[in-house]
Formats: C-alpha cells, sequence, structure tokens
C-alpha cells in the first residue's frame, strides 16, 4: 500500500503479489486510507490483518491516523482518525502524534513504533505566519492490537533522534525474553545548521530493547512460555501436612489427603495469566497426568472469531466442558484464571474403593463466573469417571513423553500458580 508515484507525490495504490503472475492492483471495499508515503506497517498473521499508521501526504501533510486491512474480505477499517465512520478519533494528546518514517515491528498482540520524523510550526523570520519545520524522533510506542491503545515506553538510555530506521524482533537474547533490535537509520536535523546539511546524515549504529511484559509484583518471578517447548512440570507428592511448597517459585500446593482417587473431592486451580498471542491451534493451558497417561486437559480452542476454554477426560475421549466465548477477556492482558471441579463418588462389584466421577466443573476469571455448556446428555457414571487419581501436573504443554497431535503449547506469561485440593 502507498509509497511515492512516478511523479513524486504520495500514492494511494493497493496491490497484491504473487509469484506466479506478478503485482495485480486490489479494490477493496469500505473507506480507505489517504494516499501517503513513509507509513508504518506491521502485520498480525493470526487474523490476517494489516495495520498502518502515520505517514506523509500531499502539502507535506504529517498523518497520526491507524488503519487496518483485512486480507481475508479485502477491506479497510478506520480504527483512528478524522475520517467518518472511524472507530476513534485520532490521537492528539497521550499519542504519538503526526509523524512519517517511524520503525515498526509486531511482538505478540502488540506494534512498536520507534522515532520518525516529526512537525512542528514555527514564526518565519522578519515576516509575518508561520512555517512547518521537519524534525526527527527517538520515542518509542506501543499499540495494543487488540484494544488499539497507545502507550509510551520508557527507558534509562535509548538511541539518538533519528528516522528510516529498520525494527527486527530478534525474541530471546541472553538476558533480554522478547528482544527487538532498532538499526541505522538517517538523522535530518542538521538540514536546520548554518550551514545546513546537503542531505540527512545516514546512521549505522545498533540497539536493543526487552519489550516483555513485566511481573505481576517485582519480588515474584513469572514464568514466560515460548509457545515451543517451554512447560513447567510438577510431580504431585502424598502428603498429609496443610500446607507444602514445592521448589517451583511461585507454586503452592495445598492438601491434607493422600493423592489417590480416594481423596479427591474438590480441585481448584488458579493461575494469573496473559496470553500473549491469538489463539488459533488448540492451546494447553493446564494437564494432569497419572504417570504417562492424560487424565485431564484444559485449554483454548479458536471457533471463528471467538475463543473458549474447553475441559477435556482422557484428552481425546470426552469433551466435559466448554466456557466462553472469552476472546476479550483473555488475550494481551493480565487476568486471574481460576478452574475447579467437584467430585462425586461411585462404587464398583471389583474394587472395594470407590471410584470418583467429575460432577460440576466452573470457571472464574478475576472473580467472575464464566458461562459453560457441558454435561448435557453425558452418562457422568460411565464416561466422567476416573479410575486413578493423578501424579502429575503440567503448565502450559503436555508432557514431552505423551502425543499431542492437534494441541500447541502456551505463548504468554503465567504467575502464581496454585493447586488447591482440600478434603
Amino acid at each position: 500500500f502507498g509509497g511515492t508515484g512516478s511523479d513524486g507525490s504520495a500514492s494511494g495504490y493497493l496491490g497484491a503479489f504473487k509469484p506466479v503472475s506478478g503485482w495485480s492492483k486490489v479494490l477493496a471495499s469500505g473507506n480507505h486510507p489517504q494516499a501517503r508515503s513513509g507509513h508504518s506497517t506491521v502485520y498480525d498473521n493470526a487474523v490476517y490483518q494489516m495495520v498502518i499508521a502515520f505517514g506523509i501526504g500531499s502539502g507535506p501533510t504529517l498523518m497520526g491516523d491507524v488503519w487496518m486491512f483485512d486480507l481475508v474480505h479485502f477491506s479497510w477499517t478506520c480504527l483512528q482518525g478524522s475520517q467518518p465512520g472511524c472507530k476513534a478519533p485520532a490521537v492528539t494528546t497521550g499519542g504519538p502524534g503526526d509523524r512519517a518514517h517511524a520503525a515498526s515491528v509486531r511482538v505478540g498482540l502488540n506494534g512498536f513504533y520507534f522515532g520518525g520524523i516529526r512537525g512542528s510550526l514555527q514564526d518565519c523570520p522578519g515576516q509575518q505566519g508561520k512555517r512547518q519545520i521537519f524534525s526527527t524522533a527517538n520515542d518509542l510506542w506501543q499499540l495494543d492490537l487488540i484494544s488499539y491503545k497507545w502507550t509510551a515506553i520508557q527507558s534509562a538510555t535509548s538511541p539518538d533522534k533519528r528516522a528510516f530506521s529498520s525494527m527486527v524482533y530478534a525474541g530471546h537474547v541472553g538476558s533480554l525474553v522478547d528482544a527487538v533490535v532498532v538499526i541505522g537509520g538517517a538523522q535530518m536535523d542538521c538540514m536546520r545548521n548554518n550551514p545546513p546539511c546537503a542531505v540527512p546524515q545516514p546512521m549505522k549504529d545498533i540497539w536493543l530493547i526487552d519489550v516483555a511484559k513485566k511481573e505481576t509484583d517485582a519480588a515474584d518471578t513469572m514464568a514466560v512460555f515460548d509457545g515451543i517447548d517451554d512447560i513447567i512440570s510438577v510431580q504431585l507428592p502424598s502428603w498429609y501436612a496443610l500446607c507444602m511448597q514445592t521448589a517451583i517459585e511461585g507454586l503452592m500446593l495445598f492438601d491434607d489427603r493422600s493423592a489417590d482417587k480416594t481423596s479427591l473431592s474438590t480441585l481448584w486451580l488458579e493461575a494469573w495469566t496473559l496470553l500473549a498471542t491469538r489463539v488459533v491451534a488448540r492451546t494447553i493451558l493446564f494437564d494432569l497426568y497419572y504417570e504417562d497417561t492424560p487424565i485431564l486437559r484444559w485449554y483454548f480452542e479458536s471457533v471463528g472469531s471467538d475463543v473458549f476454554c474447553v475441559l477435556v477426560l482422557k484428552p481425546g475421549k470426552v469433551e466435559v466442558k466448554r466456557w466462553g466465548p472469552i476472546q476479550q477477556q483473555m488475550i494481551g492482558q493480565w487476568h486471574h484464571v481460576c478452574l475447579t471441579l467437584r467430585f462425586g463418588r461411585v462404587y464398583s462389584p471389583t474394587d472395594y474403593d470407590p471410584d470418583v466421577v467429575i460432577a460440576q466443573a466452573f470457571m472464574f476469571i478475576d472473580g467472575d463466573t464464566v458461562q459453560g455448556t457441558g454435561f448435557a446428555g453425558i452418562n457422568i457414571k460411565d464416561n466422567l469417571r476416573l479410575t486413578t487419581g493423578v501424579t502429575s501436573l503440567y503448565v502450559a504443554g503436555n508432557s514431552p513423553s505423551v502425543d499431542a497431535s492437534g494441541y500447541q503449547n502456551f505463548k504468554g506469561n503465567i504467575d502464581r500458580i496454585r493447586l488447591w485440593w482440600p478434603s
């Protein structure tokens, strides 16, 4: 989209490139952005959307609007701007303002924008009127791609002012969790010197910044999961004391009974979670096992544009309950999640000890009950029966020794994980 036309003016061209046929013009529905160059673009591959911000149009005029292009329906939506139909007005205070040639990169559910060209009005020397003076910036802004809210990112040190730089996401680099690299650019303020420089002065320095979310509490160490192979594995002991804390920071196990099936009465799993990506495949939150056999699994699942939390018994066998839709509640923000089970008892003619059945299941987000569907039409005695206890808990993924085809690991942050098992 956009750029500079053959005559040097800003373009509003929107094209698609196919390796077989090359470039072709795209006719999008709805309102569309003004012609521009120097705009910043991030691509959200989870929902096939392109978000553009800023730019410079005819005049020249700097812009501060934000647009989203849906690559499925080929339609534009004005997220922030002054055109009719925009969902929100352009942010004039508490935001990055009008600019062009800012570096941009997407990290999870956020777009990050650095520097660029800003404009300001100055009195014309020796005569009436004002003129627009362009200068470079070195501020860093975050755009939440769910709420489209702008947040200024503060840092003790920062690169010099510049435009035309590049930003790339590097991931885990040394002690940096979500490293973003700023590369080069050009300094333009010299063009106002006396004598002025003839062209913007290129820069060749490289900077890194960690854009990972902070812990919920500075005294805690949250767990950061990459969505690939990061998991927490907890062996559940048989215990009789009222409270035992495991060696894993932030995880508490509470019970006063043995951990076999005769002790199951009520189970609560709770944690602070920040899901850092949209749900595309089924995403595991918690897995409970008896030795190498998965017994209970809670996971997030996408259905159309909605996200649900699903509980299954012996994954692939029985869906116990489904809560939601919960997309806006879960993605990109810290939330407290609590999952509870209540058990009943059934006897069999071959075992002195009773078996356990799942009688009720609940989900709470930030203390509020999430509505769900389940249990209807299920023979609880036969289909929701547990013939064993549980021996291990996996957080954010499945046991590496067990095949979980069709599922993916959790990507994001989890803190203050607790398993409660009162008698």
